[in-house]
């Protein structure tokens, strides 16, 4: 949720629908996510959102492995293309 709204600045609407949540979800989640890391950290990763930038093969993998747990991802799967 963090990364999402956060760095990558996509609203909660369009969060909770990519993720199949309801969007009180992601403000519960963002709002836990907030509570565990301090403001500096904070401040930090939005001042420099490349900070939590992926190398491509990473990124690959990472997102390769997410849509395998998500309920509906042979569906997410076709939709996805490659950067």
């Amino acid at each position: 949720m963090f990364v999402l709204r956060v760095v990558e600045g996509i609203s909660g609407i369009e969060t909770a629908a990519s993720l199949g949540v309801h969007e009180t979800t992601v403000r519960t989640r963002l709002y836990r996510a907030h509570r565990r890391l301090d403001a500096e950290t904070v401040r930090r990763v939005r001042a420099v959102p490349a900070l939590l930038e992926l190398p491509a093969a990473r990124l690959e993998r990472v997102l390769t492995r997410v849509l395998t747990h998500l309920p509906h991802a042979s569906l997410l799967t076709n939709s996805v293309a490659a950067p």
